[in-house]
């Protein structure tokens, strides 16, 4: 039905408006239209998508418990391949960086919910205390499906590239963290390592270590192995000495973490040791 423009009276399919005289000019219907694609829904967007990621991501972490006879420590590792968990060699060091522990346990995610096997004993089948790359398998049976196999590309990073990782920093379970590559082809002083390291702006503690480091796509890039750590000289007065009619002061050397920076074994490493088993 349509209504002069003029008096808004309905004038059905009349040409004049019976009423006041006035042409009668047929209006296109309206429709509510959506403008979409401006910076706020485009930001939600990313965001939804690295929340995914890391979600994703973050089914194939675990927790390391490792038991010498000194005590126990933990760390962090990630599916790799097949059924193999990917971590640090000093997450699982024994009573010696020479030696393996035979006491290793890997903890999923309470997430995942696996009942009896959320936490499995494993066997240590590659060591390497010079790459810092340990691989893990199951002492029976074969990693939960519900556990995702990450993917490890080969193909280089970048300066300035976002990265991402998930680990067990102080004993905060499956605890997320990001940065950036500060530098892709690291080079230690004095190590004999063959491949490179990844240096990045990610914040890693103790705890950290073997965790995955991924890219925007998901994809390994690395794994968070340490921080640079700095010596530090102080005097200390030593309570023996003045019973003894010694020395005061004696000196003490202490390491403190050089906060800003973490250091990660690059993929071709991993992929370097996984096709050597």
């Amino acid at each position: 039905m349509s209504k002069c423009s003029c008096c808004g009276e309905e004038v059905g399919s009349a040409k004049v408006c019976p009423i006041c005289g006035s042409t009668v000019v047929a209006k296109a219907p309206q429709t509510q239209t959506t403008v979409t694609g401006g910076s706020g829904n485009i930001l939600q967007e990313i965001e939804k998508a690295k929340i995914k990621m890391i979600e994703d991501c973050g089914k194939s972490v675990t927790k390391i418990w490792v038991r010498n006879s000194d005590g126990a420590a933990s760390g962090t590792g990630w599916r790799g391949h097949n059924d193999y968990i990917i971590t640090n060699a000093h997450v699982v060091e024994g009573d010696n960086e020479d030696t393996y522990s035979r006491n290793v346990e890997c903890e999923f995610s309470d997430k995942l919910k696996l009942g009896s096997r959320q936490r499995i004993k494993m066997n240590v089948v590659y060591y390497s205390r010079v790459e810092d790359i340990a691989i893990l398998k199951p002492q029976s049976g074969t990693i939960p499906s519900e556990v995702p196999t990450l993917k490890i590309t080969d193909v280089p990073t970048k300066q300035g590239e976002m990265v991402f990782t998930i680990g067990n920093p102080l004993h905060y379970k499956f605890t997320y963290t990001e940065g950036a590559v500060a530098n892709p082809d690291y080079k230690r002083s004095g190590s004999k390592a063959k491949f490179d390291s990844l240096q990045t702006t990610l914040t890693l503690n103790s705890g950290n270590s073997g965790g995955p480091v991924f890219n925007a796509k998901g994809e390994i890039v690395g794994m968070a192995t340490y921080s640079e750590l700095q010596a530090q000289v102080d005097q200390v007065i030593d309570p023996l000495a003045i019973l003894n009619g010694g020395d005061l002061l004696t000196e003490k050397t202490s390491y403190t973490e050089i906060m800003g920076y973490g250091f990660c074994v690059k993929s071709e490493a991993i992929l370097a040791a996984i096709r050597s088993i």
